[in-house]
């Protein structure tokens, strides 16, 4: 038998089905060090989407943390990597002795060993090498996926004989596991409706085919004559498939099926994608269990962050890049809060994540409010015919709006937030959003409480038309009843109870407001809060900028199909409100000013957020070497390749 054969089945030559399962080594990224100083800490197990706009050097850190992998030097922004082994060097030589094969280069003839994306360059001595810091490593255990690369990564490879070397290719461990090629296919017809076939007859070939999998007959196995013939029929080869298709196997291949690499970079999944096909992959990458331990993607698509967040992985981490001359930052949204996000119904589907990929974002209380304000700034004059890069979302009531801010705020979000006049009725909530947005509360308290006292210390009397009226409504409903019960009692009182001027004011507006101390007092805070990017709607709610439009319900969509926004009259006041948000600007000192520490903020979003950084740290604590056993090769005259792959 040949030494990797002797190495594959163990010394038991006559046992063909005998396993010899090695641990499997692995290198992770624990810290990575810029230009600039900046640093982001990562753990093992993260999965780390980068965003942020172009040639701000997403690509570019990428490829740097690759080189960082296999030298001691500085990249074009990273300065520094701390790496983390998991394994022995007694481990790590067995699985080179198992999985990797001599070579030599062809310039200089040096031997080496060679494997599926790796030339390892040090074979003399692997235990010395593992001891190394991580001179070559990076070759063996750091995998980048770039944009260019996805569309031949699926290539048929060429064949090999698994009894006399290691495979080199996702594909070959395709061809060694039926099972690992059903995993596979099903996650393709998840996206496309149809099946990933490895084509077992194609002479020095191994290529992929997409259609429907034929069944087997009874007797054959997956080169038998019928079945190939049925291949044939019912499918067609990869490699005439479109981009989006080539492109989507080659990262489900890599992410599945690779023999080392525990770090996968891959940069711009998106590319060649429909945009639903975008979010499944996302989804399918967070969500299963991949054969790496770190994933690294850097993404302009919002249809991946939806995926991430449909997956509900606890182990997601956002990093929002910054640059400025030459030396980048991270913003950080950790995973306890990117996991709060996915677990929110309103926050997960209002798009919160998606303000990563727009230069202004405006937070509004309710869905409403955004569609009207977007129609608005729609119209080129109130934007002054400006490029209009801006995202509209809603907190789902204005008691949310600090728990959307907060995570605005921490991936470095340029956001202006847009507020019902009766925000300022409510001093807990209302300081709540000054301090999100970077305000200091202090500066205005005293001018608060000063207004508040205005307002709550005048009482207006309801017109005597309006209580007999409401009286004889209470008393039908009484008759039909057949008494009083509490609900109708309380009614009754509030019909005679003189109203609180905030009803007036959320009606009317700040006319409403009593000329003098407390209108001043309005218009001091008013112009306070613009500066933070807090903006007060000046007629109280929506629905006053078009009193003309009664009601509530349906209000906005009545008014865009029945007014002319860009010239109606009565909406002129809308079309100054926001044309003064736009002319203001993006205001970059919301996600930079906050001394605020992190266990100060954390209960903005969740309490529980602390119980679960606490279960992961146990877990962690309760970990320990050696991993999961890494799945054994089986060559292909091995029964299980005889089996049709079964989805389950």
């Amino acid at each position: 038998m040949l030494k990797f054969l002797r190495r594959f089945l163990g010394p038991d030559k006559r046992d063909l089905r005998r396993e010899v399962v090695v641990a499997r080594p692995s290198l992770t990224i624990s810290e990575i060090e810029v230009r600039g100083g900046a640093k982001l800490t990562l753990e093992e197990d993260d999965f780390v989407l980068v965003v942020g706009p172009n040639n701000v050097g997403k690509s570019a850190l990428l490829r740097d943390i690759k080189y960082a992998t296999e030298h001691d030097l500085r990249g074009r922004f990273v300065t520094n990597m701390k790496i983390v082994k998991r394994g022995s060097p007694l481990d790590f030589k067995l699985f080179v002795d198992q999985y990797f094969e001599e070579a030599v280069y062809k310039d200089d003839g040096r031997r080496s060993l060679a494997s599926y994306g790796a030339l390892f360059k040090r074979p003399t001595n692997p235990e010395e090498a593992w001891r190394n810091e991580r001179e070559g490593l990076g070759d063996i255990f750091c995998n980048l996926i770039e944009t260019g690369e996805r569309l031949s990564g699926s290539d048929a490879p060429r064949s090999f004989d698994p009894r006399a070397e290691p495979p080199k290719h996702p594909i070959h461990l395709m061809y060694l596991d039926t099972e690992l090629e059903g995993l596979i296919s099903d996650h393709f017809r998840a996206a496309f409706g149809e099946d990933l076939i490895l084509y077992r007859m194609g002479g020095d070939r191994l290529p992929l085919y997409v259609g429907t999998r034929p069944e087997l007959a009874e007797g054959d196995d997956l080169t038998s004559a019928d079945y190939v013939k049925e291949v044939h029929r019912t499918a067609v080869p990869l490699s005439e498939q479109g981009d989006g298709v080539r492109s989507y196997a080659t990262i489900l291949t890599h992410a599945f099926g690779s023999i080392a690499a525990s770090v996968l970079l891959l940069d711009e999944p998106e590319a060649f994608l429909h945009p639903p096909q975008a979010r499944l992959l996302a989804e399918t990458l967070s969500s299963s269990n991949l054969s790496v331990r770190q994933f690294f993607v850097a993404t302009h698509s919002a249809d991946v962050l939806t995926g991430l967040l449909t997956s509900q992985s606890r182990n997601v981490k956002i990093v929002k890049l910054g640059r400025s001359s030459g030396q980048l930052s991270f913003h950080v949204l950790d995973k306890a809060r990117t996991a709060a996000i996915a677990r929110d119904p309103l926050l997960k589907y209002s798009g919160v994540l998606g303000a990563v990929f727009h230069r202004r974002t405006f937070v509004c209380e309710g869905d409403s409010d955004c569609l009207f304000y977007n129609a608005i700034l729609d119209i080129p004059s109130v934007r002054s015919n400006a490029a209009r890069d801006a995202l509209f979302i809603h907190a789902g009531g204005k008691h949310r709006l600090p728990q959307l801010m907060a995570a605005l705020k921490t991936l470095d979000v340029h956001f202006d937030v847009i507020c019902d006049i009766d925000v300022l009725r409510d001093e807990g909530l209302l300081e709540k959003v000054v301090l999100e947005a970077g305000g200091d509360w202090n500066s205005i308290e005293k001018t608060w409480r000063a207004f508040s006292a205005d307002v709550n210390g005048t009482k207006k009397d309801i017109p005597d038309d309006i209580i007999v009226t409401t009286l004889q409504t209470l008393a039908d409903e009484a008759a039909v009843a057949g008494g009083v019960d509490d609900k109708l009692r309380t009614r009754i009182r509030q019909a005679t109870t003189p109203m609180s001027l905030w009803e007036e004011i959320k009606e009317g507006g700040a006319q409403a407001i009593p000329a003098g101390q407390a209108s001043e007092r309005f218009r001091i805070l008013k112009e306070k809060l613009s500066t933070w990017g807090v903006w007060i709607v000046p007629v109280g709610t929506l629905e006053g900028f078009c009193k003309s439009v009664p009601g509530k319900t349906g209000w906005v969509q009545r008014v865009l199909e029945s007014k002319a926004l860009e010239t109606d009259e009565e909406l002129g006041q809308a079309r100054e409100f926001v044309s003064a948000i736009w002319a203001a600007g993006p205001r970059s000192e919301h996600a930079n000013n906050d001394a605020r520490t992190k266990q100060e903020l954390l209960p903005v979003l969740e309490p529980e957020i602390r119980d679960e950084e606490e279960d992961e740290r146990l877990r962690r604590r309760k970990a320990s070497y050696p991993p999961p056993e890494w799945r054994p090769f089986r060559p292909s005259g091995w029964t299980s390749s005889n089996r049709p792959i079964r989805r389950g």
